[in-house]
């Protein structure tokens, strides 16, 4: 008997969500489960590399209307189908409000059971909703079981009303040796005129949650005391063009390098070339815009960087302060510069922070440890 977990976002879509859910089904026990994905360009030849059946269909459309429609009919189409055709024990529902509406549909028709993920943005996300408020309870009471990706949004469940004994908390996985592992710098540092400067870094998609904004304006306090001081933003998102009038109305266009999305072998260079790294998130909208987690975080902590994260949402599972990183208030430009500057100045201090990091995410977050709680999931098969 097989599990069918329904995705949305996989890859090769690119994101933190993707992301995550990757590196949870490398972790799973590979001949348990099913992953239905939507169609995307490049699958095939991803498909292909990965040892666990991936079914792809199309359910994706640039219409927004129609996206959020077909997302739902489409793949309760498609999982009918297979249901047909193969012994299925357990429904993952990856997306609340898509795939887990497809959850509470084939539990209140045929019985079954399914188990729900949770990131805290989608539960977050239609607070002031009445309507959809009302399915979103349904959805979440209604699972057998419900995984949660930090104590935060644990917290949040409880507070719709979740049992808290459905309640299962796994951090996301990443692949330690993927950002772990020595690579060369060399280039990037001599082709930027990077040779000699200390490197702040932060990768993220560039919408105001982020708080790159407020690290632009700590930076003005942080080049008093550390003039060769650089920071590196690199991501895309509506945010960029304000990003960018920011950095010339504060005259530190010597100071701060917009870069774009990465691709992985960017990525990797830029963790291992920086002196650390930063993501100042904050909460906005009255608590519905917050931070889940913070995977980067992670990444950043595998090449052996001392980190910096807003002490808001999840970011506290991710980064634990003063032992992996430092949490600072993500609404203080001056508590922001004060633990860039401590941590540039004080080197042998980021050095622990960092390898105190690379070590705990090699141990509890690479998707090659064993995750007890999975073998939980993919063995005991509720009928409730």
């Amino acid at each position: 008997m097989k599990s069918l977990f329904i995705v949305n976002d996989f890859p090769p879509i690119k994101g933190g969500q993707s992301t995550y859910l990757y590196n949870l089904c490398r972790a799973l026990p590979q001949d348990k489960f099913i992953v239905l994905a939507p169609q995307v360009s490049g699958d095939h030849a991803f498909d292909q590399m990965q040892d666990f059946q991936i079914i792809r269909k199309k359910y994706l459309f640039p219409i927004p209307i129609l996206e959020k429609f077909f997302k739902i009919v489409l793949p309760m189409i498609y999982t009918q189908r297979i249901m047909k055709r193969e012994e299925i024990g357990i429904l993952h529902c990856a997306h609340v409000l898509s795939t887990g509406f497809i959850g509470l549909i084939f539990k209140k028709i045929k019985n079954q059971p399914y188990y729900l993920y949770t990131h805290s943005a989608d539960i977050l996300e239609y607070q002031n909703n009445s309507l959809i408020k009302f399915f979103l309870r349904k959805i979440i009471n209604n699972a057998n079981r419900i995984v949660t990706n930090s104590e935060f949004t644990k917290v949040k469940l409880l507070e719709l009303g979740a049992s808290e004994n459905k309640i299962i908390k796994i951090y996301p996985r990443i692949d330690y040796q993927q950002f772990s592992k020595a690579i060369d710098v060399q280039d990037f540092l001599e082709h930027y005129h990077l040779a000699g400067k200390k490197i702040v870094l932060s990768v993220n998609r560039l919408v105001p949650r982020k708080g790159n904004d407020m690290v632009i304006r700590a930076f003005k306090q942080v080049i008093t005391e550390i003039p060769n001081a650089v920071y590196l933003i690199a991501g895309e998102g509506p945010c960029l063009s304000m990003l960018k009038d920011l950095v010339a109305s504060l005259n530190l266009n010597q100071h701060v390098m917009f870069l774009g999305a990465p691709d992985n072998n960017l990525l990797n260079k830029l963790y291992h070339l920086c002196n650390l790294f930063i993501m100042s998130s904050r909460e906005l909208d009255n608590g519905k815009d917050v931070e889940g987690f913070g995977i980067v975080f992670l990444e950043a902590n595998s090449a052996g960087k001392a980190v910096i994260g807003g002490n808001t949402g999840g970011i506290p599972d991710a980064v634990i302060d003063g032992q992996t990183g430092i949490l600072v208030d993500p609404e203080s430009t001056i508590h922001i510069a004060q633990a860039i500057i401590k941590l540039l100045k004080d080197e042998e201090y980021a050095r622990q922070l960092g390898q105190k990091g690379r070590q705990r995410v090699k141990e509890e977050f690479d998707w090659r440890s064993p995750i007890k709680e999975l073998d939980f999931l993919f063995n005991d098969h509720d009928k409730n």
